[in-house]
Order: structure tokens, then sequence, then C-alpha cells
């Protein structure tokens, strides 16, 4: 069965979140996790929950829905974000669309387009109202074949105006269809590299795609910033872009690549905050290096002979969240299980420290986080590996040698018991037990120790063993 898209709504107004869940629950692949009615509630809610999509209205009490989307596209990369408002006011489309979200939704038009919304963005794209395409059309935005300095259009005879008008409509302002795509803000990308022909491959590949916008690249650049790891670091943190591509071999100095990616996570760590994604693009093909970049949760590996054909995908696949290591690496390459190519980068950091017995407090210092998003990371990750090697596997073998949940407390096997029967969800859990939130979490914590749960068939230790990354 496919794993369901997760949504909470957002909206101060009781009607519009009815209709919207009524909308989302006629679909076998949507579930509602929550629903509130103002913006604070919305910023814990994502933060509790693991949320793949958040209905965002813009008119809210306590903090209007762009000041949401603001903290949440932060905080919370992974969680898209959609508005669904009244207003097809361009001022408002452009500041969502700039603040990072990923469709708008007119509520006239929820019927319609909700569905259709939601499925483009979970596949990927973008998604725009009808309602406001039209708008833009209308007002001489982004028609296609139009422009502000236009020339008017000759008067013709009355007999002949209304046909001449149409055929120029279906010529220069053909109607736009529900799910027109906005182009979303840029994609800023810093480079550390300090060969000239390989910039000038990299300036030329990645300026194909408009999204995409080079912060740190040109020639001159390159050389003055690669003197040093603490200039570079510099000049990252100054430009602030939304992913850096490494070159792990810069000419300065050995393992220069390396430096720059430690000296990043340090920063990360030291201010508690998201560390930005890193692409390695180097010659270097070697298995234990690859497998090095993989365990750090390292978004992207490309081989410098493929970065013509790669480079762009892998930008493109790690700014939405997703892994990108070439394929030509081949049987070079420590093979990562299926499991583990499901986890985000950043989830993948947390999968491997826990199993290299790392408390959540421990992986939360060590990566920059607080222990509630290590929690959500464990609990994603969790769901990502399947069922089929977590818990529910652990309770098949149960049900033939209750020994090996003997070392549960009567508190952890009520939890584990609610978790099987529907895992990841953390209110449902607290529901079926009588226990808080905070409680559910901290029982979870408890049996993923490597003496109770994890160790057994199909725990994360099986997982991790098998791919020799402990």
């Amino acid at each position: 069965m496919t794993e369901q898209i997760r949504i909470v709504i957002a909206d101060d107004d009781k009607k519009i979140r009815a209709y919207i869940r009524e909308l989302v629950e006629r679909q076998r692949d949507m579930k509602v996790i929550a629903e509130v009615g103002n913006g604070p509630d919305a910023i814990v809610c994502v933060k509790e929950q693991l949320t793949d999509i958040l209905l965002l209205d813009i008119s809210m009490p306590g903090m209007n829905g762009l000041q949401v989307l603001k903290r949440i596209r932060h905080d919370h990369p992974h969680t898209q974000v959609v508005i669904v408002s009244s207003s097809t006011d361009r001022d408002s489309v452009e500041e969502a669309q700039e603040l990072g979200a990923h469709g708008y939704i007119v509520k006239r038009d929820l019927e319609e387009e909700l569905i259709l919304g939601v499925q483009r963005v979970m596949g990927g794209g973008i998604f725009l109202s009808k309602a406001v395409s039209q708008e833009r059309l209308v007002s001489g935005e982004d028609a296609p074949g139009t422009s502000a300095t236009a020339s008017p259009r000759k008067d013709v005879p009355n007999g002949q105006q209304s046909e001449t008008a149409g055929l120029q409509a279906n010529k220069l302002d053909p109607q736009p269809v529900a799910g027109d795509c906005y182009e979303p803000r840029k994609i800023t990308v810093f480079v550390v590299e300090d060969e000239p022909h390989t910039i000038r491959y990299i300036s030329d590949t990645l300026t194909q795609e408009r999204r995409i916008a080079l912060v740190g690249l040109s020639k001159d650049e390159c050389y003055q910033v690669c003197t040093s790891v603490a200039t570079i670091v510099e000049q990252i943190q100054e430009r602030n872009p939304d992913l850096v591509v490494v070159d792990l071999n810069l000419g300065s100095h050995d393992r220069g690549g390396w430096q720059v990616i430690n000296a990043l996570r340090k920063d990360a760590r030291q201010k508690k905050k998201p560390q930005v994604p890193v692409i390695i693009l180097t010659r270097t093909v070697d298995q234990y290096v690859v497998s090095q970049a993989w365990r750090n949760g390292i978004a992207g590996y490309v081989p410098k002979l493929r970065l013509e054909e790669e480079l762009l995908q892998a930008v493109l696949a790690v700014h939405s969240g997703e892994t990108h290591y070439s394929p030509s690496l081949g049987e070079r390459v420590w093979r990562p299980s299926p499991e583990t190519l499901r986890l985000t980068p950043r989830g993948r950091q947390v999968f491997y420290l826990f199993v290299m017995d790392r408390s959540t407090e421990q992986i939360a210092e060590e990566l920059g986080m607080d222990e509630d998003t290590v929690w959500g990371h464990e609990s994603k990750n969790r769901q990502r590996i399947g069922p089929e090697l977590g818990w529910k596997d652990v309770d098949r073998v149960a049900k033939k040698d209750p020994s090996v949940l003997k070392a549960l407390t009567e508190r952890e096997r009520k939890v584990f018991d609610a978790y099987v029967k529907d895992p990841g969800d953390v209110e449902h859990i607290a529901a079926a037990t009588g226990f808080s939130v905070l409680e559910v979490k901290d029982l979870v914590s408890a049996m993923h120790d490597k003496d109770k749960v994890g160790c057994y068939p199909g725990g994360w230790f099986d997982i991790a063993r098998k791919e020799r990354a402990i």
C-alpha cells in the first residue's frame, strides 16, 4: 500500500477546514493529520507532526500565513507549503512565491483544484490556481506573446471586429488552465572550485536552468576564495546559498573540500541551524570516500567526468530534498541498502549516528538540532525504511518467540503494540495508550535502544551492518 500524504490544515474558518478535510478524506492516498486555526499553532503542529504538506490560509489571527510560510520554509524545508486563500491579489501571490510556497489555490476553486494541486506539489511541481493565472493575464503579466510595449490593435470594420478579436485572443492570450505553474524563487548555488575549465563547464551547465542563480563561481573569485578554508566558509555564510557544490581536491591544500564541509558542519552545529546541503564534485571515485560521503549525509556525489550530464540533475534533486549519487560510480561504490536510499541526507545522518549508539541528545548536539527535530527525523526514517524492516517485523518474530520483547517495560510494551498498529503517528499512539505525546516520544526513544528492539531481525542495526556502515 502506498504511504499516505500527511496533510495539516491551517485556517481560522472552521467551515473551510471542514470542507478541505472532506475533500482530502475522499482520497485513499491522503490523510489530514491535524487542523489549526492560527499561525503559531500551525508552526508548532508542523514541528511536532511528520507533515508532507501544509495547506495554509494567509489571513489568520496571531500571525499571518506569509509569516508562517517564511518560518516553515526555514525550519522545516522538507514540508511543502500550499497557500489556500480567497485573495487573487498579485502582490500576495508574488510574495508567497518569493518566500518559497509550492502552490497557490483560490478557495472558491477548492473542489476543482485542491487534490490536483496536492498531487502536483507532491510530484515535485509547482501549482498555481486557474483564477490567479487569469488575473495575471488580465493585468498583462506573463501573457505569452504580449508585452507592456505591444502595439495597439488597429481598428477593423464592425463586421470583422469580433472575429478578429477572437483570433487575436487565441494567438496572444491563450486561456490558462488550472495548474499553470509559476516560477519559484531562484535556487542559489555556491561553487567551491579552483580549476578554470571546470568553472566554465559548471557555469555553462547550471545556467541552462533559469531557476538557478550562481552566487559564487567566477574565475577570479574562485582563485581568491579558494586560498583558505576560512575565506570559503565566510563567503558561504555571507551569501547564504541554498546548496554548495564542493571539489574535494582544491589545489591550495590537501583534502580542502572535506575541510570546507567539516567547517560548515561545525558552524551549523555551533549556531544550532540547519547545515546547507552539499554536492561533492570531484575526480575521486574511491569506494571509501564515496561511502564516507554517504554516511555523513552528503546530499550528492558527481564525478567530474559526468559533470555536464549529471550536475544540473543533482542540483535540482538535492534542492527538492532528495539525494543524487552518480549511477556511473557502479560497483566501485559500497552499495547502500534499498532502505537507506529512501532517507533524506539529513535523515541518513541521524540514522547512522543512532546506530553508532548516540543518544537523541548527543545527535542533537552533534548536528546542531533540537531534540524534537532529531526525534522527527527518527520517526520519518522509521516510516521510510518500511514496516517490513521495522517494528512490525519484530512483532511477527515476537509472536513466535515472546522472549524477544522481554526487555521492554509494561509501559514500553503498551506503546510498542500501539505503534505496530499505527506506525509513526504520535498523537494516535498517545490517544490509544493514555500517555502524553512527550511520554510516547521518550518511550519510543528508549525502545530503540539496541538492547531492546533495535537489535532484532529487521532492526536498524542489521541494516547498517549489511551496508558495512558500522
